[in-house]
């Protein structure tokens, strides 16, 4: 069986949205989903105390770079109350303590609330918009605590499976250190909260009907633009739903709950925001944890379908090297592709107790896709292939539910973001042009369907392009540790590795076998991880590394 407690945020991401019938994050697919068995994941040994020297083939690291930074002492917090704040620029931040708004199941002390900020800063006393937010407290807490900027964009950080999710990190952390969910603004839980009600079942719908995915895509165009124009019927200012402004919320958090300074660690879109954080609010991070960058300085949609190729082609040829896949899995590339072929000229439909999903080329490709995002999963996909293509579909049938299942997302958060500081830069015959050497079934999905739909969303999106600082490349000197997984489809160790170029005191590390959400999904990631939170500005002793297992298909 697919870990599931794994896969349910592994495909949260930052909302690099999927699918031909779906728009849904990918850090999430249902619990319910099952296939073949999966080798348990490597451990790493207990770190030494002595450092030793960096790893040279699979990691790489940026020298910390001496400069002026320095981590400066806090004090520790009141006991929760209500808090009423004036922040350095001028207004106030208020934080209530209240119920918590889920079921917290981990055995850990915390507190919840809700922290209330201006929803446009230029006019303070307008409307206000509230953030829910947990605090898991340790028993002997250092003054700076880690608080968690999730990925997706309108992603409900603070419901009780994504946290789960992080409980081996929670272990780790409360040790010496409070550790802090919240939900960014717009997300479920929020005030006001940007919902689309109808896009599951519309998602649903398309799922079970045989048409163009560029059909697919305009049903859904016409969905978004009518939400827009019931949101703004609210009054509600989707020019303040980006990550300049999720920054700012970001930051008055830790000013609302009372700390000096803040560890921050985010995945994914997570990390745009982080890195947007240390841009403009560098003052109050200790350090910052980022996990599967997405940069402001890339091209998402001209570069969706290249870190595609990227991943498929990394499997293929990791396969090709392993004598066993290759014996029992020959020429996986080739039989990939006619996989994708034979199901565009005849899909098959799967009928679940929601009703039919039609499954073309396509969506088997996006299956595919979606197995790369954890380390767990992608030892199954020669398998998956390999039977598709003898007629066997058993296990294809057991992972189609992803394709339709949405999660607890508001993505007009996503849209807001997406359509302010990504789609103004780029344009759709830019990515058809730099994509134009690419397998035809992967130009079909990737750009003619998949990005083309975020342009089209966006040309009716109304809000308003930003300014040229938010796809420009974060130069900072705050400590930072940046990690990446080898086979990461969408958040490749490349982007992460060219963050760091302009990071002087961080430290980047590729893992190899791993991929999307490294610190959370691998013991030694998360070494890794708490060494440099107890030591920023010192190289973390990545040794462990060397002791990960390589990726091993199945081969039965």
């Amino acid at each position: 069986m697919l870990k599931s407690h794994k896969l349910v945020l592994n495909f949260l991401m930052f909302a690099g949205l999927l699918g031909a019938c779906n728009q849904q994050p990918l850090e999430m697919l249902p619990s319910t989903m099952t296939a073949t068995p999966v080798l348990p994941t490597a451990t790493a040994p207990a770190p030494t105390t002595t450092p030793l020297p960096s790893h040279t083939l699979t990691a790489t690291t940026i020298p910390a770079i001496p400069s002026p930074v320095s981590i400066t002492s806090a004090t520790f917090p009141p006991t929760p109350a209500t808090r009423i704040v004036t922040t350095t620029h001028g207004y106030t931040v208020t934080f209530e303590p209240s119920t918590c708004p889920i079921s917290i199941t981990l055995p850990y002390t915390h507190n919840c609330g809700m922290i209330s900020v201006p929803e446009n800063r230029e006019h303070p006393n307008g409307s206000q918009v509230r953030l829910p937010v947990v605090i898991f407290k340790s028993p002997h807490p250092q003054p700076d605590p880690v608080i968690y900027l999730t990925g997706g964009g309108g992603v409900n950080q603070l419901e009780t499976a994504h946290i789960q999710v992080y409980q081996a990190v929670l272990d780790e952390v409360l040790k010496e250190r409070d550790f802090i969910f919240y939900n960014q603004r717009g997300a479920p839980l929020t005030e006001p909260v940007l919902a689309c009600p109808g896009y599951s079942e519309l998602i649903r719908e398309l799922a079970g009907q045989q048409i163009s995915w560029q059909a697919r895509y305009a049903a859904q165009v016409n969905f978004w633009l009518a939400c827009q124009d019931n949101l703004l019927a609210q009054r509600i200012n989707l020019d303040m739903y980006n990550s300049a402004v999720n920054a700012a919320d970001a930051d008055d958090v830790r000013v609302a709950l009372g700390y000096t300074q803040a560890n921050y660690y985010g995945t994914s879109y997570g990390t745009r925001l982080g890195l947007t954080l240390i841009r403009d609010y560098p003052e109050g991070v200790r350090s910052i944890i980022l996990d599967s960058v997405y940069p402001p300085q890339v091209d998402y949609y001209s570069e969706y379908a290249h870190n595609a190729v990227r991943a498929f082609d990394l499997v293929f040829a990791s396969c090709r090297a392993d004598t066993d896949c290759n014996t029992r899995y020959p020429d996986l590339e080739d039989t990939f592709y006619q996989v994708v072929a034979t199901l565009n000229r005849t899909p098959k439909t799967f009928t679940y107790d929601w009703g039919p999903v039609v499954v073309d080329g396509g969506t088997f490709m996006e299956i595919v896709y979606l197995l790369l995002y954890s380390a767990d999963s992608i030892p199954n996909i020669p398998a998956l292939i390999q039977n598709a293509h003898a007629g066997n579909y058993n296990l294809l049938r057991s992972l189609v539910p992803a394709i339709a299942y949405v999660p607890d997302i508001n993505l007009a958060v996503f849209y807001s973001t997406q359509c302010r500081e990504e789609i103004p830069f780029d344009t759709y015959e830019h990515a058809r042009a730099v994509n134009a050497d690419l397998p035809a079934p992967v130009i079909a999905l990737y750009v003619d369907a998949f990005a083309k739909f975020h342009f089209d969303v966006c040309a009716g999106w109304q809000v308003r392009p930003a300014a040229a600082v938010e796809q420009a490349q974060v130069v900072a000197d705050v400590p930072a540790l940046i990690l990446a997984g080898q086979f990461d489809p969408i958040t490749p160790p490349e982007w992460g590795r060219s963050t760091a170029g302009t990071l002087s005191n961080s430290f980047f590390y590729e893992f190899p076998g791993l991929a999307h959400g490294v610190m959370r999904d691998n013991a030694c990631g998360l070494e890794i991880g708490v060494q440099f939170l107890n030591n920023p500005l010192t190289k973390p002793d990545s040794s462990c590394i060397d002791t990960l297992a390589p990726l091993k298909f199945f081969t039965h």
